[in-house]
């Protein structure tokens, strides 16, 4: 499928990305303010996914596209240090590889099963399957 280039950048909602990382224990109530002020300031909610919600996703964090006053697209993460070091550091290169059009099914089965292991060592900040917007 082919699509001009003026489409493919308007499909592209993480040019700007920015991410918080706010520890465990404040987790939530820093994500509610920040989240809060955000919309405050005439920013609305355009996607958001509550990944620790998920029980079927290995992934840990919250991700969420917002549309400025001004109608452009960009994303928000809020990660714990370690949901951040284990995106960033612990798995990307299993990531990399499960997106990977050349690796193998065997190859994206290790690396989804070795992804899995990791982000099940994230403690989980108490009451973040609450948040929503």
């Amino acid at each position: 499928m082919e699509i001009s280039l003026s489409e493919a950048a308007n499909n592209i909602h993480d040019g700007l990305r920015y991410t918080f990382t706010i520890d465990e224990q404040e987790y939530v109530a820093k994500t509610r303010l920040i989240m809060d002020t955000l919309i405050a300031n005439g920013n609305s909610v355009y996607k958001f996914k509550n990944y620790w919600a998920k029980k079927d996703v290995d992934y840990q964090g919250i991700n969420v596209m917002l549309r400025s006053k001004d109608g452009f697209i960009y994303e928000v993460q809020f990660h714990t240090p370690m949901s951040y070091y284990v995106k960033g550091e612990k798995t990307h290169k299993y990531y990399e590889i499960i997106r990977s059009e050349t690796s193998t099914a065997e190859e994206k089965a290790e690396a989804s099963k070795k992804q899995a292991e990791e982000y099940k060592q994230i403690p989980i900040p108490k009451g973040v399957e609450e948040i929503s917007y």
